[in-house]
C-alpha cells in the first residue's frame, strides 16, 4: 500500500472533488462514503460541519489534511476492511477523534480510499501538527499489509501507481485552492426559474436555507456576497433572484444573513458535540459492562 498526505484550505473544494471530480460530472466514480465523528452521514453537510467546526482556531491557515491510501492492483480489498485501514491510520496518528470524511473511488486500476479530515478538534478547538505523519503512516500500512496478506509495497514503490496516486492528489490541492465553478448561463436561468417559488414565500433565511437544501442547494457566503451552490458548481444569489426582487429587498425581509450563518454554524458544532458524547457514554457503559 502506498499512503500520501497533503494539507489545504478548503473543505468545500477538495469534498467537491471527491464525490463529483474535477469537472463535477462525475459522481459514478465514487464507490462508497462513510464519516467519522460528524453531526450527519450526508457527505454534502460535511465540509459545512468541518468549516464551522475549524473556524474555532484562529490560527491554523490550513485546516484541512487530505490522505489517499491506495492499494496494490493486485488486492480486492472490501469496503469494510479499507476503512478498518483507513481507521487504524487515523488513530495511530493521533486523529482518530477528529471529523473526517472517507470516499472511495473506483476510476483506476488498482483501490483506493481518499479521507478528509478536519485538523482542527471540535472539543478543544486546538489543530493538530502531525509531526513525523509520512512516517508513522508508512509503519501502519505496512502493519495492515502483513495483517491482511496483502501485496507487500517496497520501499521504492512502484512507479505507476505511486505516479496516479500523486497525480490525484495534486488535481485534488489544486481543487481546494478553486472551490467552486460558475455553473453557466443556462444552469443559472433553470435555476432561477425553480426557486422563484421559495424566493418569493420564504419567510426567513433558515426557511429558504431548508428549501434549498432539500433540492440539493446549499447557501454559502464568499467574500461580500452570497453563492448557492450545486455540488462543486454555484451561481450568484443576485443570478438566480426573480424579476423585480433584489438583494436588498430579500435581506430586508428575510433579516440578517451573517447572524443566520453564524445561528447555524453553532448548531451543527453543536449536534456534532452531542453526538460525540453519545457515543463516548456508549463506549463507557460498554467497559463498564
Amino acid at each position: 500500500m502506498i499512503g500520501l498526505a497533503s494539507r489545504g484550505k478548503s473543505f468545500g473544494g477538495l469534498a467537491g472533488y471527491l464525490l463529483t471530480g474535477t469537472d463535477r460530472k462525475t459522481p459514478e466514480r465514487v464507490d462508497w462514503v462513510a464519516t467519522r465523528n460528524l453531526a450527519s452521514e450526508d457527505p454534502d453537510v460535511a465540509p459545512h460541519i468541518m468549516k464551522a467546526t475549524a473556524a474555532q482556531s484562529k490560527r491554523v491557515q490550513k485546516p484541512v489534511y487530505h490522505l489517499i491510501i491506495s492499494w496494490d492492483e493486485k488486492d480486492a480489498p472490501e469496503p469494510e476492511q479499507m476503512a478498518d485501514v483507513m481507521d487504524k491510520s487515523l488513530d495511530r496518528l493521533g486523529l482518530s477523534e477528529h471529523q473526517a470524511l472517507y470516499v472511495a473511488h473506483n476510476d483506476t486500476g488498482h483501490k483506493h480510499l481518499h479521507a478528509m479530515i478536519n485538523r482542527v478538534d471540535e472539543e478543544t478547538g486546538k489543530a493538530w501538527e502531525g509531526k513525523h505523519d509520512r512516517h508513522i503512516l508508512r509503519d501502519v500500512l505496512v502493519e495492515q499489509e502483513v495483517q491482511y496478506g496483502w501485496e507487500q509495497t517496497p520501499k521504492r514503490s512502484r512507479g505507476k501507481e505511486r505516479a496516479e496516486t500523486k497525480q490525484e492528489l495534486a488535481i485534488a490541492a489544486r481543487e481546494q485552492r478553486d472551490p467552486g465553478r460558475h455553473m453557466g448561463k443556462e444552469s443559472v436561468k433553470k435555476m432561477r426559474e425553480n426557486l422563484r417559488h421559495s424566493f418569493e414565500t420564504s419567510v426567513d433565511w433558515a426557511d429558504l436555507d431548508a428549501r434549498l437544501n432539500r433540492r440539493g442547494l446549499d447557501l454559502k457566503t464568499s467574500g461580500n456576497g452570497i453563492r448557492i451552490f450545486d455540488g462543486g458548481a454555484y451561481a450568484k444569489l443576485s443570478e438566480v433572484l426573480p424579476p423585480k426582487m433584489n438583494a436588498k429587498k430579500l435581506h430586508n425581509r428575510l433579516g440578517d444573513f451573517t447572524k443566520f450563518r453564524e445561528k447555524r454554524e453553532r448548531q451543527r458544532i453543536g449536534r456534532g458535540l452531542t453526538r460525540k458524547r453519545s457515543r463516548r457514554r456508549e463506549r463507557e457503559r460498554e467497559l463498564d459492562d
